[in-house]
């Protein structure tokens, strides 16, 4: 069977956020033989400098912290803090519906590091690369002038994931609000510069955005978010690591859906990279402020999807007055139609390899595609196109191997109206019918099992199915004529049932259940305390229990970050609570 490539989107000449792209191909016969590379003709827009922070930014902050100091709500500086160091995590997420998509594994690239290089016109990042101002070719600094922080860019449909809310922004650290602003209705901006007001305030070059203050006296920030996402905080709350803060956008001085993630040491400290390398340029800091550092280069497949049609990207003209980028999903097929797989990749680079493979039901690979980059990329998608013609009835597996890991997606070719499984299931595969799925199979407790099932109108589970501990089963209602992304998700991850210890909700406004069960019989007892230490709630003792259900009132208990303990005969296991 012939097969037709297109590389598509983009070689970037400057290390910068995407604009726009536009796509030269009329029609499926404008593919060819050759690899094709559609250059997204990207002009470098800067985001937000040390200078602008300084101007604008810096007096807003530093009013709010006196107001909270004043208020007694925050603690006023310490020369103690800087012994007890707060690490971060990653400020983003795949929002659940997201990441739970057939053939979404990952949903960014780093597209600027911090500037180091203090001089103008120069530029200097943590791994040592240099450029000048006009160099923004593959190779230089992966920053540009000035920047002052680090811009995550979701991909491979950066406008589209802005529409369907795919990426969630967190709190790197626990800390404290000291600024949040989400006044920006424009949250779409592309090639438009972002017009800063003071009076009144307007979010600036960070558009929407968070400010929190750690323990340690650093301070982190998080712009660029989507107008009406910004979670429902007031100056003062306390946030934990990981909860919830806002959705990418494109407000502020933005050129793409991103987030400008940056980091202070301190309330009049510069700005800091929080990525650092022992033979790097990072002299501000001794290590890396991460819990778990990024590499400079983090080769991934971000996703694998089907297309009924090339997806088309746009103009900034075209983003900024509402549209995305027609992606053309389609997860089913008729055998009189062309399949378009899409490979969406980050970090591949001159003599990166992948491979695809086409795999019906039976196990049989039907078709072996062998890739080798010839260029280096920062992000990209891969098109293939493959003629279904003698392609049976079913459902079938597309598997991608990049770097010694496996990708996966499925399709369906004249969706198959119904099935009944059973027997042992294993593996990584998926059953999609256009009517239903009754199943009496057994999955094996492993976590290279991974199981689909989607039909259009039920999924069955008879007497005798079962899903062990630690695979992944999933169970989707969806037509056959719907693809792309899952609609009515189910999804289970089935574990171990002992030692359940379950808050909720958390966060909590007042009152809070407490769920535990075991399968052996234990003494219990649960205690929750303040960041102070204090106990301000003590539940009876449970004497040989297997199970305890709390429902607690803590509604004269400030807004804050408390520690919930489980007191398991000697063993103590704590979870944070958020209350707010």
């Amino acid at each position: 069977m012939s097969k037709k490539l297109i590389m598509m989107n983009r070689k970037i000449y400057e290390l910068k956020l995407m604009l726009s792209t536009v796509l030269c191909f009329a029609s499926m016969a404008a593919f060819n033989q050759n690899v094709q590379i559609v250059d997204d003709h990207s002009k470098p827009l800067e985001c937000v400098t040390e200078e602008q922070y300084q101007q604008f930014m810096k007096p807003e902050l530093e009013s709010n912290i006196l107001k909270l100091r004043e208020e007694g709500k925050l603690d006023p500086p310490s020369l103690e803090k800087s012994g007890n160091e707060v690490k971060l995590q990653w400020p983003i997420k795949m929002a659940n519906g997201y990441a739970e998509t057939d053939g979404v594994y990952e949903g960014w690239y780093v597209g600027n590091f911090a500037d180091l290089n203090p001089l103008e016109n120069q530029r200097l990042d943590w791994e040592c690369n240099t450029a000048t101002f006009d160099n923004y070719f593959f190779g230089g600094a992966k920053n540009y002038d000035g920047h002052n922080g680090a811009d995550i860019v979701p991909y491979p449909f950066p406008w589209q994931m802005m529409d369907d809310e795919s990426v969630d922004i967190i709190a790197a650290a626990d800390g404290e609000v000291i600024h949040i602003f989400d006044e920006n209705t424009i949250d779409r901006n592309c090639d438009t510069p972002h017009e800063f007001l003071s009076e009144p305030f307007n979010g600036g070059y960070y558009g929407n955005f968070v400010a929190l203050l750690h323990s340690d006296g650093s301070i982190t920030i998080y712009g660029h978010m989507k107008n009406g996402t910004v979670a429902n905080l007031a100056l003062g709350d306390n946030v934990a690591t990981g909860q919830y803060l806002g959705k990418l956008g494109s407000s502020g001085n933005s050129s793409t859906p991103h987030i400008h993630f940056e980091v202070r040491l301190c309330e009049s400290c510069g700005y800091i990279e929080p990525w650092y390398s022992s033979g790097g340029c990072n002299e501000d800091i001794t290590e890396s402020k991460w819990l778990n550092q990024t590499p400079y280069y983090t080769p991934q497949v971000l996703r694998v999807a089907t297309h009924n049609e090339i997806p088309v990207f746009k103009t900034c003209e075209d983003y900024e007055s509402g549209s995305n980028e027609t992606v053309n999903f389609s997860n089913h097929f008729n055998s009189s139609e062309d399949l378009i797989i899409s490979v969406a990749m980050r970090d591949f680079f001159y003599g990166g390899n992948f491979d695809i493979d086409i795999i019906n039901s039976a196990g049989n690979i039907l078709e072996h595609i062998d890739y080798n980059s010839t260029d280096n990329y920062y992000r990209e998608i891969f098109l293939f196109v493959e003629d279904l013609a003698g392609y049976s009835t079913g459902t079938y597996k597309i598997k991608v191997i990049h770097d010694g890991n496996s990708y996966y997606h499925y399709f369906t070719v004249n969706c198959p109206a119904a099935l009944t499984l059973s027997g042992a299931q294993t593996g990584t595969n998926g059953y999609i019918t256009g009517d239903y799925i009754a199943s009496t199979a057994t999955i094996s407790g492993a976590i290279t099992n991974n199981v689909l099932y989607q039909a259009e109108n039920y999924v069955k589970l008879n007497v005798g199915f079962k899903a062990t501990a630690n695979c992944l089963f999933r169970a989707e209602i969806d037509a056959c004529d719907i693809g792309g992304l899952r609609i009515g998700v189910e999804e289970e991850i089935v574990e171990e049932k002992s030692n359940q210890f379950t808050i909720f909700p958390n966060p909590a406004n007042s009152f809070v259940n407490i769920i535990y069960n075991s399968e052996v019989e234990t003494d219990l007892l649960v205690v929750i305390k303040n960041l102070l230490g204090e106990v301000v709630y003590k539940s009876d003792s449970f004497s040989l229990a297997k199970e305890i259900s709390l429902n607690i009132d803590l509604m004269n208990q400030p807004k804050g970050i408390y520690l919930v303990e489980l007191h398991r005969n000697s063993e103590i296991k704590g979870k944070k609570l958020i209350l707010q």
